[in-house]
């Protein structure tokens, strides 16, 4: 957390956190089926069905940390790791950069959790998860814009 003002607003501080950014995988099996987690958050107290992802390393490529990611929280590695967005999640209070990535060619393996992650893998329809942020079961905004995106540049090809 880094306190900064700004000369136009001296009186003003903001609170910001600085953080090194991020990757986040959609994961499918194929065009019908996405891996998802069931991932323990707590500062939520409780556990959401979201996507894997996670922090860059100092100096990593993010399409290195999504690699390594989706096999530590899904035993699952990429043949194709495909770009498909950028974006900040919170840039009221937070520099943070997500890189999202569609990864395809799945090979299953084993899982390699960090010390404290409480991780359930799970298969789901795609059209499933869809269903899930629309009424609300999936919250979490990385997973709803990365489907969302991903859904609607499945619509235009189509």
């Amino acid at each position: 957390m880094e306190a900064v003002t700004f000369p136009d607003y001296p009186g003003h501080e903001y609170q910001i956190v600085r953080h090194p950014g991020s990757a986040v995988i959609l994961p499918l099996l194929n065009e019908d089926e996405v891996v998802v987690i069931h991932n323990w958050r707590a500062a939520l107290e409780r556990e959401i069905v979201e996507l894997p992802a996670g922090t860059l390393e100092p100096g990593e490529d993010p399409v290195e940390c999504a690699k390594r990611e989706l096999t530590e929280e899904t035993g699952y590695s990429a043949g194709r790791m495909e770009p498909l967005a950028e974006m900040w999640p919170s840039p009221g209070i937070c520099d943070e950069k997500m890189r999202l990535f569609v990864a395809r060619d799945l090979t299953e393996g084993r899982t390699n959790f960090d010390e404290g992650e409480r991780i359930r893998v799970a298969v789901m329809r795609f059209d499933d998860v869809l269903v899930a942020i629309a009424n609300g079961q999936i919250q979490d905004a990385k997973t709803m814009v990365a489907m969302l995106m991903y859904d609607a540049q499945r619509r235009e090809r189509s």
